[in-house]
């Protein structure tokens, strides 16, 4: 059982403090998150506090954006983000593709059919480029020329998804090979959002 109880966002990310036990314990402190007055730690023992901070250089371990349109107004050119594919497109790359957005994100101005998807007016869209997966481990990625027009609401509201060198806020970099490499750690952050 891992519990996190740190009401300090900051601390919490750097830390990573978490209460461990050996099994989730159902009695009544327990569930109010009472740990030091369990009832049963004579059959389940007692729960003990650890430190589980992010090694250096890691990606942040950044809550999901709740808002669609908050989520919105972060989103710049240049910034990478994960998109959740459809049920019949998963078996190309998997369940998140990723994008290079080349637009701020913009409401449709009216109902529109584009490259056989629909768009209804009103809908949050930005423009921006596919990364086609070109290698499944490391995971390694090509840029496509085609500029395609992306719903927002399909992008998984993870902020600071970079490649392996890259940087937050700065153009992605393609390695040696010409390919662009996320880390296992970044992608399945991703997995785990979608």
């Amino acid at each position: 059982m891992y519990v996190g109880l740190c009401a300090d966002p900051q601390r919490a990310e750097r830390d990573g403090p978490l209460r461990t036990g050996r099994m989730f314990c159902a009695c009544e402190p327990c569930t109010r998150l009472d740990f030091a007055h369990c009832e049963l730690t004579s059959v389940l023992g007692h729960t003990r506090n650890v430190q589980v901070p992010l090694p250096r250089g890691a990606a942040s371990r950044v809550g999901q954006i709740e808002s669609l349109e908050e989520w919105a107004s972060l989103l710049k050119p240049g910034m990478m983000v994960g998109v959740r594919a459809t049920g019949a497109e998963q078996h190309l790359e998997g369940p998140v593709w990723l994008l290079l957005i080349e637009s701020e994100a913009f409401p449709m101005p009216e109902d529109l059919v584009h490259a056989s998807v629909e768009y209804e007016a009103g809908w949050l869209v930005v423009h921006g480029r596919w990364f086609e997966l070109e290698q499944r481990s490391p995971r390694g990625y090509k840029l496509n020329p085609r500029q395609v027009l992306v719903v927002v609401n399909s992008m998984i509201r993870l902020p600071n998804v970079v490649f392996a060198g890259g940087a937050v806020g700065k153009a992605p970099r393609a390695t040696r090979s010409g390919l662009f490499v996320i880390e296992e750690d970044m992608y399945n952050l991703l997995l785990e959002s979608v």
